[in-house]
């Protein structure tokens, strides 16, 4: 009496596999994208949060702004950004693969984040998105300059 597995058996073993193996692909491979908009997530918003906190600290005695960039963004310390002192320009590249859009409402430049002195309110407010594929992790600035 033979003892092992017939063709037939082997090859449907082998198909279920397949077949399980592909159903699970597309869940892991949204994975990378996913941890890494969000750790540019968390990396924007704790800039975002240091420029207010700059602006509400009269730090230099300047107000602080961010410049959105497609592959990026800048720190930097000024009412705007077209007369900042670059020399406290802190530029931040994204990720290869990562992009930045923006849906911002308010005055001033639609590309541009500028926290003023005293109340550090920022002159536009709405959504940051960045994305990598399919996935992206959305900042909301509300008009008072807090991240929800």
């Amino acid at each position: 009496m033979n003892r092992g597995f017939t063709l037939t058996e082997v090859l449907i073993a082998l198909a279920i596999i397949l077949v399980l193996s592909a159903m699970t692909l597309p869940l892991l491979s949204n994975r990378p994208f996913s941890a890494q908009t969000d750790g540019a997530r968390a990396e924007m918003v704790q800039i975002i949060r240091l420029a207010r906190e700059r602006s509400l600290a009269h730090f230099k005695n300047q107000a602080h702004g961010i410049k959105l960039l497609a592959d990026g963004y800048v720190l930097f310390q000024g009412s705007d950004y077209a007369t900042r002192q670059v020399d406290y320009d802190l530029p931040i590249k994204l990720s290869k693969g990562l992009t930045l859009s923006w849906q911002l409402t308010g005055s001033g430049q639609a590309d541009e984040i500028d926290f003023f002195n005293y109340d550090a309110k920022p002159n536009r407010s709405g959504k940051i998105i960045i994305s990598a594929g399919d996935t992206q992790s959305v900042i909301n600035l509300n008009q008072t300059g807090i991240i929800e």
